[in-house]
């Protein structure tokens, strides 16, 4: 946990010549999954690890969504198969603020049931589009291929 805010410094300052696809996602995957993990099994660590968890996965999601901006002239301009790389991420991020909602009091509020619902949205419909695109992508490939 302490580690990711390091990494997203070093990603933040090397801006084009590290991680320019959708690879750098997998920074954002464990702290989420950790979070969907504790709050689905009755937080074993209590309210103060799941705030914290719960924190490391919203910090890393916005580090991410950042880290994704600063370099979209490298990815919106071609697809790279490592955007499936995202989805998981996102999805689990979604469902660790929607968790959150529910299991954590101490956050529980209107607009973090907003900010979970807006999530679980979005982000169905980026895997959405990035399964469409993924098979584009495979169609593309074995056109070439013929």
């Amino acid at each position: 946990m302490i580690l990711q805010p390091c990494g997203g410094l070093f990603l933040w300052s090397q801006r084009r010549s590290v991680t320019p696809n959708a690879g750098m996602a997998t920074f954002m995957a464990p702290a989420s999954f950790f979070t969907v993990v504790h709050l689905s099994i009755g937080k074993p660590g209590g309210d103060l690890v799941g705030l914290a968890i719960f924190a490391d996965s919203t910090i890393s999601f916005w580090m991410t969504l950042v880290l994704l901006w600063l370099r979209r002239s490298l990815w919106a301009t071609s697809f790279h198969p490592s955007f499936v790389s995202f989805t998981f991420p996102l999805a689990s991020t979604a469902t660790a603020a929607l968790l959150a909602q529910v299991h954590l009091p101490s956050v529980s509020s209107p607009m973090l049931e907003i900010y979970g619902k807006v999530l679980l949205y979005v982000s169905t419909m980026v895997i959405l589009a990035v399964q469409l695109r993924f098979v584009y992508f495979l169609v593309e490939l074995r056109q070439k291929q013929k």
